[in-house]
C-alpha cells in the first residue's frame, strides 16, 4: 500500500483563479514609476493635473494589460457578448431610459456635495475642479459609453434601467432589489471617490518632487553609517526620519491604487461593480472608519494615541528600534501591496471580482491585519509614562477599533458568499491554514529531541490574518 505524504511534503490546496492577474498590477505599478519620472523633471501643471498625470500613467498600462494580455474583456462575467451586437433600434429604447437613470444619479449626489457642509472643506476643491474643468467632456463620453456598451449587453435591463423607469414612473417595471443595489453602488463611489481625491493632492505633490527622494537618501545614509546607535538621542533624531519617510512613499501606493479604483468601475475591463453591500451593519462598520463619520481620529472620542509613540520607548535600545521600525515599515508595504494587487477593482462596500494571488493567497483580510497590526507597533497604547490608567484606556480604545475592523472582515465575507467562487476560496485559505499549523505541530516536538541528541534524525512516526502622524501619512481607508 502507498504511503500518504506527510503534512511536510502534501502540497498547499490550490486556490480558485485571481479576477487579477500579477501582470496587471505590475504594469500599474511600473507606469505609476514612470508618471512621477517624468513629473520630477519638472513641468508647470497645476495640482489636479498632476493627480490625473498620475492616475493615467497607472491606469493606462493596466488597460492595455488587461486587454491584450488577460483579455478580460472575454469574460463571461462582463455580461457583454461581443458577437451578437443588438440593432441600434432596439438599443435606443433602452439606452434612452438608461441615460435617465444615469442623470438621476449624477443630480442625487450633486444634491449630496452640496447640502452637505462636509464637502465645502477646502480638501475637496480639486475634487469638484475637475467636474467644473471637464464636465463639459464628461458627459457627452459618458452617454456614449451607456449606449456602446448597452448594443453588447446579454441582459440590458440593468441598473441604469431600472433607476430611469423610476424616474419616468414606471414602478411596475421597476425590479425593486436591483434598483437599491445600483442606488448602493453610486452611493460607495459618491462617498470614496470624494474622499480619496481629497487626500491624493499631499502625496502626489510628496511622491513626485525630487527633495523628497534626496531627502530620503540621506535619511537612509544617516542610519546606515551606524554612527547613530552611539548618539543619545539617535532613534528621534537619524531612525524616525528614515522611518517616517519610507512610510509616506509607501502609503502613496495605496492611495492612487485605491483611488484610481473607484473611478475605473467599466464593464469591458470586467471591472465593473457586481452588487453592493446590502446590511446596514456593514455600511456603519465601514464608514466609521472614513472621516466625517469616523470618531477614531486625534482627539476624538477613540482617539487611542494619548501616549509616546513606539520611537520614545526604543531610545536606549538603537538595535532593538532598527528592528522594531523594519517591522513597522514591512507591515506598510504588506498593507500598500494588498491594494496594488487589486490593480483596477479597489473598494469598498462592493463585490468586483474575488481576488486570490499576492498577499490574498496568505490571508483573507491582509489589509485589515497590516493595517491593526501597524498601529498597534506605532502607538503602543499599552505603555504610558504617566499612567497606568491612561494605558489601559488606550488599549480598550484600540482593542474596539481592532474589533471593528474584524466585524467589517466578517461582514465583508458575508456578503462575498453569494459567490461560489469566494466560497471556494475560502475552504482553500482554511486547509492552507490547517495544513501550514500541522507541519507547524509536527516540527514543534523535534526542536527538543534535536537538542537533546544532536545530528539524530527525526521519527516521522512521533511528529505532531490618512490622519498624518509621528510615522507619516497613516490614514483611515
Amino acid at each position: 500500500m502507498a504511503k500518504s505524504p506527510s503534512p511536510q511534503h502534501t502540497p498547499l490546496p490550490a486556490l480558485p483563479a485571481s479576477a487579477v492577474s500579477h501582470g496587471c498590477s505590475l504594469a500599474g505599478f511600473a507606469g505609476m514609476v514612470l508618471g512621477a519620472v517624468l513629473l520630477a523633471r519638472g513641468s508647470s501643471l497645476s495640482p489636479l493635473e498632476k493627480c490625473l498625470v498620475m492616475i493615467a500613467s497607472a491606469v493606462l498600462p493596466m488597460v492595455v494589460y488587461s486587454v491584450v494580455v488577460d483579455r478580460v474583456h472575454r469574460n463571461p462575467s462582463t455580461g457583454l457578448d461581443w458577437s451578437s451586437p443588438r440593432p441600434w433600434g432596439e438599443v435606443w429604447q433602452t439606452t434612452r431610459i438608461k441615460w435617465l437613470g444615469l442623470s438621476a444619479a449624477v443630480v442625487c449626489l450633486g444634491v449630496v456635495y452640496f447640502s452637505v457642509r462636509y464637502y465645502r472643506a477646502a480638501g475637496f476643491a480639486l475634487y469638484f475642479e475637475f467636474f467644473e474643468r471637464f464636465s463639459l467632456w464628461v458627459l457627452p463620453l459618458s452617454l456614449t459609453y451607456v449606449a456602446w456598451v448597452d448594443r453588447f449587453m446579454v441582459k440590458p435591463r440593468d441598473g441604469y434601467w431600472h433607476a430611469g423607469q423610476a424616474v419616468i414612473g414606471r414602478w411596475h417595471e421597476v425590479d425593486r432589489a436591483i434598483l437599491r443595489d445600483f442606488a448602493l453602488a453610486w452611493a460607495v463611489k459618491g462617498f470614496f471617490l470624494a474622499f480619496m481625491a481629497s487626500i491624493l493632492t499631499g502625496p502626489v505633490n510628496g511622491f513626485t518632487d525630487p527633495g523628497t527622494w534626496r531627502n530620503l537618501a540621506g535619511h537612509a545614509a544617516q542610519v546606515f553609517s551606524w554612527g547613530w546607535v552611539n548618539e543619545p538621542n539617535g532613534v528621534a533624531q537619524r531612525l524616525l526620519p528614515l522611518v517616517a519617510a519610507l512610510v509616506a512613499e509607501v502609503f502613496f501606493i495605496d492611495i492612487l491604487f485605491g483611488g484610481l479604483g473607484y473611478i475605473m468601475t467599466f464593464r469591458p475591463l470586467d471591472t465593473h461593480i457586481r452588487s453592493a453591500h446590502p446590511t446596514l451593519l456593514g455600511w456603519v462598520a465601514a464608514l466609521s472608519c472614513y472621516p466625517p463619520l469616523t470618531i477614531m481620529g486625534n482627539g476624538m472620542a477613540l482617539d487611542y494615541r494619548q501616549t509616546p509613540e513606539w520611537f520614545y520607548w526604543f531610545a536606549g535600545l538603537p538595535w532593538l528600534a532598527l528592528v522594531w521600525a523594519s517591522l513597522i515599515v514591512l507591515l506598510v508595504a504588506f498593507y500598500a501591496w494588498s491594494t496594488l494587487v487589486f490593480g483596477m477593482r479597489f473598494s469598498n462596500l462592493t463585490h468586483r471580482g474575488i481576488l486570490t494571488h499576492g498577499p490574498y493567497s496568505l490571508t483573507k483580510h491582509p489589509a485589515y491585519l497590516t493595517k491593526v497590526l501597524f498601529w498597534w507597533m506605532v502607538h503602543m497604547p499599552f505603555l504610558n509614562p504617566d499612567s497606568r490608567w491612561e494605558a489601559l484606556r488606550n488599549t480598550l480604545l484600540l482593542l474596539f477599533i481592532s474589533w471593528v475592523y474584524w466585524l467589517r472582515a466578517r461582514t465583508e465575507e458575508r456578503h462575498l458568499r453569494t459567490d461560489p467562487v469566494y466560497e471556494q476560496y475560502e475552504a482553500a485559505i482554511a486547509a492552507r491554514h490547517a495544513l501550514l499549523l500541522t507541519r507547524i505541530r509536527k516540527r514543534l516536538p523535534n526542536i527538543g529531541a534535536t537538542s537533546k541528541t544532536a545530528g539524530a534524525e527525526p521519527d516521522d512516526g512521533n511528529r505532531q490574518d490618512p490622519s498624518q502622524e509621528a510615522l507619516g501619512a497613516t490614514r483611515l481607508r
